[in-house]
């Protein structure tokens, strides 16, 4: 079922320029819940997706990542692969590419906010809690799912193996600080449908609709 944390009493709404941060764990489901608020009529800010487009050759990210990392160049083109192995054990490297690509996804995501003044946005930010941004948001959707159920979801993804699931959970914060921080709760270990209706749960209907203090 769809939980509310908090003692805020305001629902998501599509049409009142709230911004909405989904956060959770590795295979925790956070992109179906931000697929499905999209259809149901929210902005939506995939960070991630953002990340795919600056890295790209043209993108506004390119050229810094390509100069600063070079062994991430293969055919001219920046591997996200390659780019992440050097990153990924090297805490100096990560640190370096994050100055990069942090400040431009902002960047990005303010553009999207400016873009749809009035309506709300949803961003998908994995590492909410790990780099403080809960402050930064009006209202705060953590999904959770069993640790095995993530874990069979993330070893679906392409260059995935058992050791970096490990790794990525072992850098990311437990649940349990999340969710002292979650507006609302998404538990995503059941199926889609009644995933989808914990979402539909936690929107407000025409009767309570209140403006984000934010916004």
């Amino acid at each position: 079922m769809g939980l509310k944390m908090s003692e805020k009493k305001i629902l998501l709404d599509p049409n009142t320029g709230q911004l909405i941060a989904i956060t959770g764990g590795i295979g925790s489901g956070k992109s179906f819940v931000l697929q499905y608020l999209k259809e149901l009529g929210f902005v939506v800010f995939d960070a991630d997706k953002a990340v795919h487009e600056m890295l790209a050759s043209g993108g506004n990210a390119y050229e810094e990542v390509k100069r600063k990392f070079p062994n991430a160049v293969i055919d001219n083109e920046i591997n996200r692969k390659a780019l992440g192995e050097i990153v990924f054990k090297d805490n100096e490297k990560l640190s370096e590419l994050e100055e990069i690509i942090h400040p431009k996804v902002k960047e990005a995501r303010d553009a999207c906010i400016k873009q749809n003044a009035g309506k709300s946005v949803v961003c998908e930010i994995p590492l909410l809690f790990e780099k403080n941004q809960q402050d930064n948001y009006d209202l705060i959707i953590v999904t959770v799912a069993p640790i095995y159920k993530q874990r069979e979801r993330a070893l679906q993804r392409k260059d995935m193996t058992e050791d970096k699931f490990n790794a990525i959970i072992a850098k990311q914060v437990p649940d349990v600080i999340r969710l002292r921080g979650a507006d609302f709760v998404i538990e995503t270990g059941v199926s889609e449908q009644e995933t989808k209706k914990q979402i539909r749960e936690i929107i407000a209907d025409g009767r309570n609709k209140r403006n984000s203090a934010r916004h």
